[in-house]
C-alpha cells in the first residue's frame, strides 16, 4: 500500500474477495425476453406469464460482474487480463513521471482524477436447476435454486479519492461522510406462483416467490455518521467522532471453507400487465411490469462477530501497524485495533450474531414492439435502502432493443450504470443457450479497464412455442382457438 488512502479503501477491497469467485449485474438478456421462461422471475415474480411455452426448465445460468469508478488498468481488456492471470505485472500510475518509464505493451495500475462519490461492486449468482410451468391460462407455478455472492461499497466519501487525498498537506482535514461496505455469500430456493386474469384489453398477473435463504459468509463495516479525519505525516491519520459498526461471520476469515452459519427468509413480489390474452402471451404489442425483489435477510448466529467503535476521544492509526492485513492475521488486527481505540483488545466486540439484507430493489420494467419481431424495452432498477446491515445493488436505467422469434434472439441494452456511466451490450439467444454481457467494451477495445461482466445460460423446453402440450393454443386476443 502506498499510503493511508489505501488503508480506507482495503475494507470494502478485503470484503469484495471474500466472497470467492467475486467478480452479475441484472444479466437483461436474461430477464427481459419473454423466450427466457424461468429467468424472467429474477427481476419480475410476475413475468413468466408472458412466457409463450406450456414450461421451461433451466438447467444452469452463471454470471460474474464487477465494476468501480475508483481505479482501472491500461491499456487492457478483460480477455487481456484473464491471459495474464498467471505472471500479471503492472506500472504503479502514480509514481510514473512521463510515459517514456513504460515500456510498450505494459500494464498501469492507476485512479479516476477528480473529487466524488466512488462506488466498486461485485457479483456473482449462479442459477441451478429450475422450472416454471404453466398449468392453465391462468395459474403458473415455479422453483429456484441459487446460489449468489455480492460484495462492494456505495457512496464512498468524494475526499478519499486517490488523488483528492494525496493533495490534502499535513495536518489538514477532511470530512468522512455516512458509507458502508458489504459483502454476503447465500443460498436460495424460491416457490413461485403467477395468478393471471384476462381484461378488457389485454391481461394482468400477480407474482409472489418465497423463498429459503441459507448464509455462508458475512462480512460489514459501517460508519454511522460524518466525522472529520486529519491526515498525519508517515501514513497515518487521526480522527474524533467516528461511530463505526463491523462484524463477519467465521467463513469470511478462512475462505477455504463454505459452512452455513445463518439463515432466513427474502420475497419477491411483482405485476405484469400486457395487452395480449392470457392464452396467447407472444402476440403482445406492449408488456408493463413493476416488482419488488430481494426483500428480507439473513441472521447470522454461528461464528459470528459484531464489533462498535465510537471512542470519545482522538484517535490516531497508522499504516505500518496494518501492513501485514490477511486472511491468516485479522483476527489479530482487529484486536490490535480495539486496543488503539479502547486501550482493551476485546472492547469493540459488543455481540455474536447479527443479522444481513438481500440486495432490496424497485424495479420497473416497460416492452414496446415496433415491428413484428423488434421490441425496445426499458427497465429501472434502484436499490432501496434498508436498515442496519446489508449488501446493496447497483442502480441502473436501460434501453434495449431486442429481436425476438423462437429459435433466436439477440438483445443491445444501452446501461445507465449507478447513474454515472453509460455502458452497452450484446446477448444472443440460439435455441436453448444464451450468452451475453452488459458491458461490451470491456471485452472488445483496450482502454481504461474499471470493469466488466459475462453471463452465460443452457435451457429447455418446447420445441413449439404455441403452448400446444397443454392442450390450449393462443389464436390472438379475440380470437381464442383451443385444441383438445
Amino acid at each position: 500500500m502506498k499510503n493511508f488512502r489505501n488503508l480506507i479503501l482495503f475494507l470494502p477491497v478485503f470484503l469484495g474477495g471474500a466472497c470467492k469467485g467475486l467478480f452479475a449485474q441484472e444479466q437483461l438478456g436474461l430477464r427481459i425476453d419473454p423466450y427466457q421462461g424461468v429467468n424472467t422471475l429474477l427481476i419480475n415474480p410476475a413475468a413468466g406469464a408472458a412466457m409463450p411455452f406450456s414450461w421451461d426448465v433451466n438447467l444452469g445460468e452463471a454470471g460474474v460482474f464487477a465494476g468501480t469508478n475508483y481505479a482501472f488498468i491500461r491499456p487492457a481488456t478483460t480477455g487481456s487480463l484473464w491471459g495474464q492471470r498467471e505472471d500479471l505485472s503492472m506500472y504503479y500510475g502514480p509514481d510514473i513521471t512521463s510515459e517514456d518509464q513504460v515500456p510498450a505493451g505494459s500494464l498501469i495500475f492507476d485512479y479516476f482524477p477528480g473529487e466524488r462519490r466512488r462506488y466498486l461492486q461485485g457479483q456473482y449468482t449462479v442459477l441451478g436447476p429450475s422450472a416454471l410451468v404453466r398449468l392453465n391460462e391462468s395459474n403458473l407455478i415455479g422453483f429456484t435454486t441459487r446460489m449468489r455472492g455480492s460484495a462492494g461499497a456505495q457512496r464512498i466519501p468524494a475526499p478519499t479519492s486517490f488523488y483528492p487525498y494525496s493533495n490534502i498537506v499535513n495536518g489538514d482535514s477532511l470530512l468522512v461522510t455516512p458509507m458502508k461496505a458489504t459483502a454476503m455469500a447465500w443460498g436460495e430456493i424460491g416457490l413461485n406462483y403467477i395468478p393471471q386474469i384476462n381484461t378488457g384489453n389485454g391481461s394482468a398477473a400477480f407474482g409472489i416467490t418465497a423463498k429459503r435463504l441459507q448464509g455462508y459468509e458475512a462480512a460489514f463495516f459501517k460508519n454511522n455518521r460524518a466525522f472529520y479525519a486529519t491526515k498525519l505525516r508517515g501514513d497515518s491519520i487521526s480522527a474524533i467522532g467516528a461511530d463505526i459498526d463491523y462484524g463477519w461471520v467465521g467463513g469470511t476469515i478462512d475462505p477455504s471453507e463454505l459452512d452455513a452459519q445463518g439463515s432466513g427468509w427474502a420475497f419477491d413480489l411483482g405485476v405484469h400487465l400486457s395487452d395480449a390474452a392470457a392464452d396467447d402471451p407472444a402476440s403482445y404489442n406492449w408488456r408493463l411490469g413493476v416488482s419488488l425483489i430481494d426483500i428480507g435477510s439473513i441472521r447470522f448466529q454461528q461464528e459470528a462477530e459484531l464489533h462498535h467503535t465510537s471512542p470519545d476521544r482522538r484517535i490516531s492509526l497508522g499504516i505500518q501497524d496494518y501492513e501485514d492485513l490477511s486472511f491468516d492475521t485479522w483476527d489479530e488486527n482487529i484486536r490490535q485495533f480495539s486496543y488503539q481505540v479502547w486501550r482493551d483488545s476485546t472492547a469493540s466486540r459488543i455481540g455474536d450474531r447479527f443479522s444481513m439484507w438481500l440486495p432490496g430493489a424497485l424495479s420497473l420494467q416497460g416492452s414496446y414492439r415496433l415491428l413484428p419481431n423488434i421490441v425496445a424495452d426499458l427497465t429501472w432498477v434502484q436499490r432501496l435502502p434498508m436498515p442496519g446491515y446489508g449488501v446493496e445493488r447497483s442502480n441502473i436505467l436501460a434501453l434495449t432493443p431486442r429481436y425476438e422469434q423462437r429459435w433466436w434472439g439477440a438483445s443491445l441494452p444501452v446501461v445507465w450504470y449507478n447513474y454515472s456511466r453509460l455502458r452497452y451490450g450484446l446477448s444472443l439467444r440460439l435455441g436453448f443457450v444464451t450468452i451475453g454481457t452488459d458491458h461490451l467494451p470491456s471485452w472488445l477495445y483496450k482502454s481504461r479497464w474499471s470493469g466488466s461482466d459475462l453471463y452465460l445460460a443452457v435451457k429447455i423446453n418446447p420445441f413449439s412455442a404455441d403452448g400446444g402440450s397443454l392442450g390450449f393454443k393462443g389464436g390472438g386476443k379475440n380470437d381464442r382457438c383451443y385444441q383438445f
